[in-house]
């Protein structure tokens, strides 16, 4: 049961949300921290709880997106249905409001604790809308993959928030940069996973009447506009690395963190013509899980 609970929640999803947070708070804020004999505001305690909320988010989403989807995933992906094969609905109901009431009463503890009473209200937001994508606005056209993308992108952000008022006294904007341009990395490459997947969805999504780009604009234009967003991603890495920022860049940086993203997206670029198959586009995916991993790499060595 504990395997088919671990494969529910996404576990290398959560790991990576993790990681994203300890970059930002233990290599990008306590990199300019250091410089500036700045105390963190979030103590280690602290940060494990913010992270543990935003897992527990994130992980309730994808068990109430599972859930919802039960009839289209069985005929997308049947050899993947956990809910009401490996699990019973009623208990992963049960494990969602569960993971939900946990998290809540996290975040009302970091309100208080830390004197930031929005970390209440956050929660029960991010809850609300991702049960709001799971019920409603993932078979819209792009509503619900936008929505998914910016909660992806505003993973970082959540620590940035927490250690606001530290941060102003940081008389460097390249902090704010860096944290914008991973934002957007995350928010476009997340995208691109959004759209292929609905591809790949195409035949149970048809069936329940969903109203996806690929169902509603066929996926010659899907294709179309996922190479756009992949030349989106590729000229951002290009343009922070050899023209907005080259006088912090070194060989490390560029060999190590930006070459393998540009590497990784002009293969993603060549090979997506040719794609037919919701086979082939579920291992195309796995090379933009590939670029993300590469994405944490990158933040990790820019903010040396």
């Amino acid at each position: 049961m504990w395997l088919h609970i671990i494969k529910l929640i996404r576990w290398p999803n959560l790991l990576i949300v993790a990681l994203t947070q300890w970059i930002v708070w233990q290599h990008l804020i306590g990199h300019y921290y250091t410089q500036y004999s700045i105390t963190h505001q979030l103590q280690a305690f602290h940060f494990i709880l913010v992270t543990l909320s935003t897992i527990l988010v994130a992980a309730g989403g994808y068990i109430i997106n599972d859930i919802e989807d039960i009839k289209i995933d069985l005929i997308n992906k049947p050899h993947k249905v956990i809910v009401g094969k490996h699990l019973t609905v009623q208990f992963c109901k049960t494990l969602y409001y569960s993971i939900l009431a946990v998290g809540f009463l996290i975040s009302v503890y970091l309100g208080f604790s830390l004197d930031k009473l929005p970390y209440v209200v956050l929660f029960p937001i991010f809850a609300g809308l991702l049960y709001l994508y799971a019920t409603h606005l993932k078979k819209t056209l792009l509503l619900g993959n936008i929505l998914i993308s910016l909660f992806v992108a505003s993973v970082p952000v959540l620590i940035f928030l927490a250690e606001y008022e530290n941060t102003l006294l940081i008389n460097d904007p390249r902090l704010l940069h860096i944290l914008i341009l991973y934002c957007a990395l995350a928010f476009l490459a997340n995208l691109v996973r959004e759209i292929v997947k609905d591809i790949q969805d195409l035949k149970g999504d048809k069936a329940y009447g969903a109203k996806t780009f690929p169902i509603l604009f066929d996926t010659k234009i899907s294709k179309f506009l996922l190479a756009m967003i992949l030349i989106t991603l590729l000229s951002l890495v290009l343009y922070w690395a050899f023209s907005f920022d080259t006088t912090n860049q070194t060989y490390m940086k560029l060999g190590v963190g930006t070459i393998p993203l540009v590497i990784v997206a002009v293969l993603l670029l060549i090979s997506l013509p040719s794609l037919q198959s919701a086979k082939q586009y579920g291992k195309w995916s796995n090379g933009i899980k590939l670029f993300m991993l590469f994405g944490l790499v990158f933040l990790y060595l820019q903010t040396s």
